[in-house]
């Protein structure tokens, strides 16, 4: 048994008697969306780190209902995942690299998309001074974004990295 926040919100909230309607995941993959029946719409992000939310009326008073339910519930789970012996252990590790396999094709995607960024500014601009390759290459993807949106409006690659 792996820990799914998401699976463990939803048996909480089906304890008190709360029926999830719909459960889809966020638009960046980080969590899960349960709405239910009532209207009430839960936010379950997967880092463990990150809290849960509710949107609606009475979202406090549900929240609050929820919390020790799900902290019990997940408590369960965890002390399922400890005393699993081999079964949890190749779940835990299926998790690990599942996780592994995430990292690794963000890198590799962000690692694309510099030397695509690369090659457009190359292409409008020509050579680079060294440094700006070095930059680009070092670049998140929030860095790239910001630079796209300059290269309409600067006429020379020196200017375009600040």
């Amino acid at each position: 048994m792996t820990m799914d926040r998401a699976s463990i919100m939803q048996r909480a909230l089906e304890e008190l008697g709360v029926e999830v309607w719909t459960s889809t995941r966020y638009a960046n993959d980080s969590g899960t969306c349960l709405r239910c029946v009532r209207g009430t719409l839960v936010m379950v992000p997967d880092d463990p780190g990150k809290p849960y939310f509710f949107q609606a009326d009475g979202a406090e008073e549900l929240e609050a209902r929820v919390r020790p339910v799900f902290e019990r519930l997940a408590d369960e789970a965890a002390g399922a995942l400890r005393a699993g012996g081999p079964r949890a252990a190749l779940l835990a590790a299926g998790d690990a690299l599942f996780q592994e396999g995430y990292e690794s094709g963000y890198e590799a995607a962000l690692n694309e998309a510099r030397v695509v960024f690369e090659r457009v500014v190359l292409g409008k601009y020509g050579a680079l001074p060294p440094a700006l390759s070095v930059r680009i290459q070092q670049a998140s993807f929030a860095d790239l974004a910001r630079w796209a949106d300059r290269i309409a409006q600067v006429r020379h690659a020196t200017s375009l990295i600040v």
